[in-house]
């Protein structure tokens, strides 16, 4: 559209013979051109540098996003490690074997106090059968807890396992979730079941410190969907299923990526990353509101906006500036047209020859009193020298005294009324009165002469 407005104002302006409006297309052209430049350059720009600082936002999110799912996943790491570590002790592993439960839990007593994190420890037989506790809860030996998902994990090929989200059975009733690890001898065979109980809390503060930007926040869900740290669901509350929501579900299928999604409670549209935590199947989520992610990208864009308009202010006012210097301008030419038909109409009416030349003697104008008074038509004397109306005997004089001016700028005869001696075409010689002026250009000098037939005069005289 720019390049087609561009073409029909110039095939206008060279096409059209109408004066006034060539001028108006002109002076639209000082506006619009420059303008359409800018504004279409900086639609671009601005296209292009909205693109990147909305790239940079999503990747920073993004990585934010990975990095809080492998720390995620080095803290499980680390759990199943100590559960493995405690379950391998020889001592505790002959205690079990010996059926020995309560004398085996007791070597276990200082653990919540050692790792914050553990709530309690419980240890079951292969069946899942409660039979050890610490620190113990009345009303739960001998329970059966082969319903659990933890039971149902780590039973499967008899391997630590991370549970889903649960509620544990005793009072006070909160949310946890389970390290199951199981206790076997040396030869492989299971003797029971260690189980490390961790309080929802534990997790919400670990997705706390994995982003402390109080625009947005990080949240974990169990391999089933459950939410298990986010700060909007405390530990007491139900249990939330969010496999429903879209970013959710995509990390649940072992997908990474961006979503912006609108959040109905709070009525607003929602960035969210998503990553899945490797051998877990869990799975971390960053949600931040689109206002405040993009805020510093938008910041960024309005100030460009700024410029670009303080840009085309200041065009407008350039292209004010410029109309107002043209029409100046315009106003002198047509001053200048003028005066220079006023001065054509002097010189082809005047009572004497007026005849110019340039610098190397060529004439350059011959007015009609030039053609009366030596017989040459205006074409056949342009382009001429200015010997052809001098007899011969004066040529060679003339040629150096030019020479000698165009030389040095000495003048003899420049701005004296001399009596000389003219040649008409038919060769007859007359007297004439002769003034000669001279001015400069970047094309050289020229000559003007103001030429009188005295003849009359002479023969009165």
């Amino acid at each position: 559209m720019f390049i087609k407005l561009i073409n029909w104002m110039t095939l206008a302006l060279f096409s059209n013979h109408d004066d006034r409006l060539k001028q108006r297309l002109v002076r639209w052209s000082i506006f619009l051109v420059p303008t359409l430049s800018i504004i279409f350059v900086a639609s671009l720009g601005y296209r292009e540098i909205n693109r990147d600082l909305s790239e940079l936002v999503l990747q920073r999110r993004q990585s934010l996003t990975r990095f809080a799912a492998s720390a995620l996943e080095d803290k499980f790491d680390r759990m199943t490690e100590v559960g493995m570590s405690l379950a391998s002790r020889a001592q505790f592993r002959r205690l079990i074997q010996e059926e020995r439960w309560e004398e085996a839990i007791q070597i276990l007593d200082d653990v919540p106090q050692n790792f914050s994190y553990i709530d309690r420890l419980f240890l079951t037989d292969p069946e899942g059968n409660m039979m050890a506790d610490t620190p113990h809860l009345p009303n739960i030996m001998g329970k059966n807890f082969a319903f659990r998902d933890w039971y149902r994990g780590v039973t499967q090929q008899w391997e630590p396992y991370i549970s889903e989200v649960y509620k544990r059975s005793a009072e006070p009733s909160y949310s946890v979730i389970a390290v199951a690890i199981p206790i076997k001898t040396n030869l492989g065979d299971v003797l029971g079941i260690l189980v490390l109980q961790v309080k929802l809390d534990t997790l919400l503060l670990w997705s706390q410190e994995m982003y402390l930007d109080s625009s947005g926040f990080i949240y974990f869900t169990d391999q089933k969907g459950q939410i298990a740290a986010h700060p909007k669901f405390l530990a007491q509350e139900e249990i939330v299923d969010f496999s429903g929501v879209p970013a959710v579900q995509k990390a649940l299928e072992g997908k990474s990526g961006l979503i912006i999604a609108f959040n109905p409670d709070e009525q607003e549209n929602r960035l969210c990353a998503y990553e899945q935590v490797p051998h877990y199947r869990w799975t971390v989520v960053f949600q931040e509101s689109t206002k405040t992610a993009f805020m510093m990208r938008n910041q960024a864009l309005n100030w460009i906006l700024f410029v670009y308009g303080l840009i085309l202010v200041f065009n407008f006012f350039l292209a004010i500036f410029i109309k107002q210097i043209f029409e100046i301008l315009q106003r002198h030419r047509q001053v200048l047209q003028v005066n220079q038909q006023r001065l054509a109409t002097l010189v082809e009416t005047a009572h004497d020859a007026i005849i110019s030349a340039d610098q190397q003697g060529n004439i350059v104008s011959w007015n009609k009193m030039a053609k009366i008074m030596f017989g040459y038509s205006a074409a056949e004397a342009l382009g001429q020298p200015l010997t052809m109306i001098m007899p011969e005997r004066f040529r060679q004089p003339h040629q150096a005294g030019l020479n000698r001016f165009n030389a040095t700028g000495e003048a003899r005869v420049i701005g004296k009324t001399l009596q000389v001696t003219g040649l008409r075409k038919t060769g007859e010689e007359f007297p004439i009165e002769l003034s000669i002026s001279t001015w400069k250009t970047h094309e050289g000098n020229f000559f003007t002469a103001i030429i009188r037939d005295v003849s009359e005069r002479e023969r009165l005289g």
